[in-house]
């Protein structure tokens, strides 16, 4: 696995979002981006060559980069690829990792997209989605099977930094019917799926989150504009989850929870950049 070391944080690159990386906790607050300082860091991201492996989720994030940078004035190529070997310019080129519920293809994807050493590639992410984890899933085996992908990917491209996700949440259930589960014992739809991310997730803060290059995507999607962090009680358990004003379909992110999680995002790819 790459040893990256820890660069001094950049004076101008002040936190977008606390509740990136084991310092933010559940309830850490958010800070407003100031627009010149979110210019810079996407004049940074602009600069370098980072591929990205994902599928709906990362959409999202994507979507949410444009519309920043656009009103932002800053020219950031965001080019869709076949493998990182095909970036012709900085940016971000993505690829669509096959396939959704299939974790471990996705990981086969992503190493076969970065087999080819690419001269000038500086970050690289994979990110999983909500589906890829779920109540049935050995998360221990799984994110031993990531780590021993991403022990991969760094042979075949030596210098590279790469970046790590949380897997996403989702909303969970409400209305009669999650009250009616409750009363006989079952849990609302969401809940036992979103507990077996957040003990995924754990194993990714744990790893990585003293690194700078962790995206903690599942906390930030679940903390509020105000700060707070939004979780669901069950069992004596308060329960991460996806704040429903940042979703439409109780999955994907809406045009608010776009901006928010690619105000962080373009953060965290700042602050990885090599100089």
């Amino acid at each position: 696995m790459m040893a990256a070391e820890l660069r001094p944080t950049r004076p101008w690159l002040r936190p977008i979002v606390l509740a990136v990386g084991l310092a933010g906790g559940a309830g850490a607050a958010m800070a407003q981006t100031e627009p010149a300082t979110l210019k810079l860091a996407l004049n940074q991201l602009a600069d370098q060559r980072v591929f990205f492996g994902h599928q709906s989720v990362g959409d999202n994030l994507l979507a949410g980069i444009q519309e920043l940078a656009k009103e932002a004035q800053v020219t950031l190529p965001v080019v869709r690829v076949d493998s990182a070997a095909d970036m012709k310019q900085a940016g971000l080129a993505h690829a669509y990792v096959a396939e959704n519920t299939q974790p471990l293809k996705k990981l086969q994807s992503f190493e076969r997209a970065l087999t080819t050493k690419v001269p000038g590639l500086q970050l690289a992410a994979l990110k999983f989605c909500y589906v890829d984890v779920h109540a049935g899933t050995d998360v221990k085996q799984l994110f031993a099977r990531y780590q021993a992908s991403m022990a991969t990917v760094q042979t075949q491209q030596p210098g590279l930094r790469l970046v790590h996700f949380t897997v996403p949440l989702t909303t969970v259930q409400t209305g009669w019917k999650a009250s009616l589960k409750r009363l006989l014992g079952k849990a609302p739809h969401g809940i036992l799926d979103n507990l077996k991310r957040e003990e995924y997730n754990q194993l990714v803060r744990q790893s990585y989150g003293q690194t700078g290059l962790l995206f903690d995507l599942a906390r930030v999607e679940q903390t509020r504009p105000d700060g707070s962090a939004h979780t669901v009680e069950w069992q004596g358990r308060q329960v991460p989850a996806l704040y429903p004003g940042y979703s439409n379909d109780g999955e994907h992110l809406n045009t608010l929870g776009q901006r928010h999680a690619a105000r962080a995002l373009v953060e965290v790819l700042a602050k990885a950049s090599p100089p």
